[in-house]
């Protein structure tokens, strides 16, 4: 029986590349408010398409093996464990005049190298766990929901100006709610937004 694994990555943040012809089926799962970027924009704000692969793929359980060897890697288990082994092989071992050797030095040297060692793994680690952040799993009753979202994702915080905005989707009215006058009449308005922004009522941008 394989044991549940449980990985968390990096914090990202979140876009989709999703033609606009192909959103309607997003309102069920996200609503029909939405903020368009320009691609520029969130590439360079170190966005990047992600890694989708089924949950039960080899490629995904590679990854949980490089964690797992991974995390049982430390300069202080593998000094201790050299010094175990080093001990019990030059215990009654002496030198040319028959003085006990003193393997000590010589483990303090190894110590340093091994918490080299140890960097470069910390480093391997941080990098798996960056790479964690790309990889979207799914099963395959999500073909036609989570594999074509087409998301993109950052591990850094995306601080958006109004000049990254290409568009804005609101829909006429949600809940005896008017969002799209609202937002026209006087949220616009106070956040400055330019003229150059199309805002677009979901009704006319998906339902006509």
């Amino acid at each position: 029986m394989n044991a549940e694994v449980n990985l968390h990555s990096s914090p990202v943040c979140c876009l989709a590349d999703i033609p606009v012809a192909h959103l309607s089926y997003q309102a069920d799962r996200y609503g029909k408010i939405a903020i368009g970027f320009h691609r520029e924009s969130a590439v360079r704000n170190g966005f990047n398409p992600v890694f989708y692969t089924l949950h039960d793929t080899e490629v995904l359980r590679s990854v949980y093996r490089s964690f797992a060897q991974l995390k049982h890697l430390s300069a202080e288990s593998l000094l201790r464990d050299a010094e175990s082994d080093i001990d019990s092989q030059v215990e009654d071992l002496k030198c040319v005049h028959g003085n006990p050797v003193d393997v000590k030095r010589s483990l303090y040297d190894a110590g340093a190298a091994l918490r080299d060692i140890e960097g470069a793994v910390t480093k391997a680690q941080d990098g798996l766990m960056k790479f964690l952040a790309f990889i979207k799993s799914f099963d395959q009753g999500e073909f036609s929901t989570i594999y074509c979202e087409r998301e993109w994702r950052s591990t850094t915080v995306f601080p958006f100006a109004m000049t990254d905005v290409a568009m804005i989707v609101l829909p006429k009215r949600s809940d005896e709610k008017s969002y799209f006058d609202l937002f026209v009449s006087e949220a616009a308005r106070k956040l400055k937004c330019p003229r150059s922004i199309p805002v677009v009522p979901w009704e006319d941008l998906i339902e006509h």
